[in-house]
Order: C-alpha cells, then sequence, then structure tokens
C-alpha cells in the first residue's frame, strides 16, 4: 500500500518540490474517516479527538509532517503525495498561506515563482485562511458542516 500512495506526479506538485514549508508549519487536520478514504497509513497519522485527526508531526509547537523528505526550501517529496488530505490539498502554490510557510523559513514570497492554478483564489477551494479556534489550518469543510446551527446554513 505505501507504493500506491509515494508516487509523485510532479506535473501537479510543480514549484511546491522544491519548497515544502507548509509541511513544516502548520497542523494538518481532518475528519478522521478522510485518512481511510484516501488509503492514509496509519502510521502518518494522529488521532486528535473523536472527531479530528493529523498528519503526525504536524500537532507540535515546531510542526513537520511525517510524510515530507527531504530539505524544506531544496528539494522535498511528499510520500502520501496521491493520498494526501483535503488541507495539503486546499493550499494553493503562492497562496497567503504558502507565502507565510515560506516566511517562516526565511524563504522569499512565492510571488511570480508560481503560476495560480486554474481555479484562480476567489471562491476556490483553498481562498481564505481555515484558521480554527483550535489553532487548526485547513480543517476539512465536513468538519465545518458539523459545527454550523441550521439557522447559519439557511442565512449563508
Amino acid at each position: 500500500m505505501a507504493d500506491a500512495v509515494s508516487e509523485t506526479d510532479s506535473s501537479t506538485a510543480g514549484p511546491c518540490l522544491t519548497c515544502g514549508a507548509c509541511c513544516g508549519t502548520f497542523r494538518v487536520s481532518f475528519y478522521w474517516a478522510e485518512a481511510e478514504a484516501r488509503g492514509l497509513p496509519e502510521t502518518l497519522t494522529e488521532k486528535l479527538n473523536p472527531w479530528l485527526s493529523c498528519m503526525a508531526g504536524t500537532n507540535a509547537v515546531k510542526p513537520h509532517c511525517g510524510a515530507l523528505e527531504g530539505e524544506i526550501g531544496q528539494q522535498v517529496n511528499c510520500r502520501v503525495y496521491a493520498a494526501r488530505p483535503s488541507p495539503c490539498r486546499e493550499v494553493e502554490p503562492g497562496d497567503e498561506r504558502c507565502s507565510r510557510a515560506r516566511a517562516c523559513y526565511g524563504l522569499p514570497p512565492a510571488g511570480d515563482l508560481f503560476v495560480p492554478s486554474a481555479r484562480g483564489s476567489s471562491g476556490s477551494a483553498g481562498s481564505g485562511d481555515r484558521r480554527h479556534a483550535d489553532g487548526g489550518v485547513g480543517v476539512s469543510r465536513v468538519v465545518d458542516a458539523f459545527k454550523t446551527k441550521p439557522e447559519e446554513a439557511k442565512e449563508a
């Protein structure tokens, strides 16, 4: 199974293969069932509470995803790129979160280094800061749906 999720499609990973700063900056938390649905190895996830899991190593004072290989800012590889969870998929090369993560490692803002995705920045799955009260970034929208009260959903 590890071989099935270790393949990196460099055409979609693009410039991220020389960066990896987001993998060493943010906690990657998501609804627990997503790990099994995507085929993430249990050894690379940690239980946060009955509803949330995170990528191993990201729930630390100095996060560093257990699936990341290589040196941040030089050459990196995600061992589970094809099966990465939704918070990883939501970060866009060059978006605000990417730039914040790069700054943590003394890397210049992404700016012109990255070509924005075809989805653009407004209204895309990766737009906006997904920081929640628990400090997590990129928690799956499935979890957000559980936190929304019926009357709030009607207003939105």
